[in-house]
């Protein structure tokens, strides 16, 4: 017969946290620094992606002609302008966007400044707003350039072109795009007699600064008094400005 001392032991206990942790196998260096190239290249694939990416509302139109004047401009948007200016009343224009676009396809394309080149722009009119548009090339790169507009007419008559931002393809650089515009702006727009209008219009742009749309044509001041802007068309309403 067994004694007590010969009974079987009761099994122990198993502490968990009597065990002493694993230390973490160190990642080597040379994965670390991989790893960082890796990600850092595919954020510089997708920016340059993003950066010269080609809108596809993007679409310049090529004239057979381009050194000729638009026939939109001189068979329609002229003589309608001058007809009703001369009734010394309030009227209407209705400026399609594909007749504006053979408009400003001509003439005086590509602009040069400096190291950069401006060439094929194109106005797209949408609900409230104009996105302009053109290809950009810097030494031998291009990419195309928006800027969106958004503008109104205070109370007072004056119109804010609202600028809503500039991307380079779908990247926006509205800050850098806005010190590049100042210094196009002053050496177009040297030649111009009326020094005033120079620097309206790149007040206007770069500092959104209100103006009186007051203009001359054919020797009558006309004043822009509305603007509704819908896709592919812009109406604008016009009044005679009576001399003060």
């Amino acid at each position: 017969m067994n004694s007590k001392n010969d009974l079987p032991k009761p099994t122990e206990q198993f502490d968990a946290a009597a065990v002493p942790p694993r230390e973490p196998t160190p990642v080597p260096k040379k994965h670390n620094i991989g790893m960082v190239l890796l990600i850092a290249g595919a954020v510089l694939i997708m920016l340059l992606f993003s950066m010269f990416h080609k809108p596809r509302h993007y679409r310049p139109e090529t004239p057979e002609n381009p050194n000729e004047v638009s026939t939109y401009l001189t068979h329609q948007l002229a003589p309608d302008l001058n007809n009703n200016i001369q009734l010394d009343e309030p009227f209407n224009m209705v400026i399609e966007e594909n007749g504006f676009n053979d408009i400003i396809s001509r003439g005086i394309w590509p602009l040069d400044h400096g190291y950069v080149q401006v060439s094929a722009p194109a106005v797209e009119f949408r609900d409230d707003s104009i996105l302009i548009m053109a290809t950009v090339a810097f030494s031998s790169v291009r990419s195309v350039i928006t800027a969106a507009f958004r503008p109104r007419l205070d109370e007072q008559g004056q119109l804010y072109l609202n600028l809503r931002y500039v991307k380079m393809g779908s990247v926006r650089i509205t800050v850098f795009a806005r010190r590049l515009t100042r210094a196009i702006i002053t050496e177009q727009l040297q030649n111009v007699e009326d020094g005033q209008w120079r620097q309206i219009i790149s007040d206007a742009i770069l500092e959104n600064l209100p103006f009186e749309p007051v203009f001359v044509a054919y020797d009558k001041k006309i004043r822009l008094s509305s603007i509704d802007l819908q896709p592919g068309r812009a109406s604008l309403t016009f009044k005679p400005e009576l001399e003060k």
